[in-house]
């Protein structure tokens, strides 16, 4: 009788688990399949018409010229409407640089500060709160294996928020966004690591400069000092407004001094803000 009753046991507890594995497999197909029915263009599905980058203009310092935002990806294609080039490009108006864009979600190329669109997950006033939370949220993908095998692109902070993955920029948007939403100073920074293209962020706290690694998965409540870590080799910067080049040393650990040339700011157009749903 309990031999009888331990294969009942076993077979109810085999039963159980195949359910649960055939659970997990159809949301698994489901998830997949809104994850390649996008529209169009669009690599992703939207998260919400208030994920997508800002629009607005790009005015550029020391002269009266300004460009729309949408400008940009317009120059970039050709008469068949196809893009000629979907990497992150630099603009020169007088052979001066001014501003960078690069490939969204949307396969539209947008200018950096509005991929900064306003968004925090929600409220906190503990500074390391949102680092630990990219860190065990978000995983780290490289955008050749997310997104049919394109090189770069980039996702505003809520798209990386509710994607759950993501590449350098896409933590460093995502977390210096929820800083500047706090009442930080807080920015993001391309440039290399070492011998690689990075992205960080750059915070500016009590008259001292700190970097955070965005991408850093160790649980951490203090941040390191800029002057502390030479191998983050700063090229260009930017925030939600404003675009810094920096017109010294890549080798530099100084992120506020006049080696940093403001070049452009960006002025977002009125639009209803839908708040933080999804």
């Amino acid at each position: 009788m309990k031999k009888t009753d331990s294969k009942k046991s076993e077979f109810l507890r085999a039963i159980k688990t195949l359910s649960n594995l055939l659970v997990f497999f159809i949301a698994g197909t489901i998830l997949l399949y809104k994850c390649s029915s996008g529209t169009g263009d669009s690599l992703k599905p939207a998260v919400a018409k208030d994920a997508q980058p800002r629009k607005g203009i790009v005015y550029i310092y020391d002269s009266k010229h300004k460009v729309g935002s949408d400008g940009f990806d317009r120059y970039l294609r050709n008469s068949k409407g196809k893009l000629k080039r979907t990497g992150p490009t630099t603009w020169l108006y007088h052979k001066k640089l001014y501003t960078l864009t690069a490939l969204g979600t949307d396969f539209k190329h947008h200018v950096a500060n509005a991929y900064l669109i306003g968004f925090s997950p929600f409220e906190t006033g503990k500074l390391w709160v949102p680092m630990q939370t990219l860190a065990s949220r978000l995983k780290y993908k490289t955008d050749k294996n997310q997104f049919k095998g394109m090189v770069d692109v980039w996702q505003t902070s809520k798209q990386a928020y509710y994607w759950l993955r993501g590449d350098c920029e896409d933590h460093a948007v995502l977390l210096a966004d929820w800083l500047i939403e706090m009442g930080y100073d807080a920015r993001v920074v391309l440039g290399k690591y070492k011998k690689n293209g990075h992205a960080w962020v750059v915070l500016f706290y009590g008259q001292k400069t700190y970097i955070i690694e965005a991408t850093n998965k160790r649980n951490r409540r203090t941040y390191p000092l800029a002057n502390k870590l030479p191998n983050y080799k700063p090229a260009f910067m930017f925030n939600r407004d404003f675009f810094w080049k920096n017109t010294g040393t890549v080798l530099t650990t100084i992120y506020d001094d006049s080696k940093w040339e403001k070049v452009s700011s960006f002025k977002e157009s009125s639009r209803v803000r839908q708040g933080n749903s999804v």
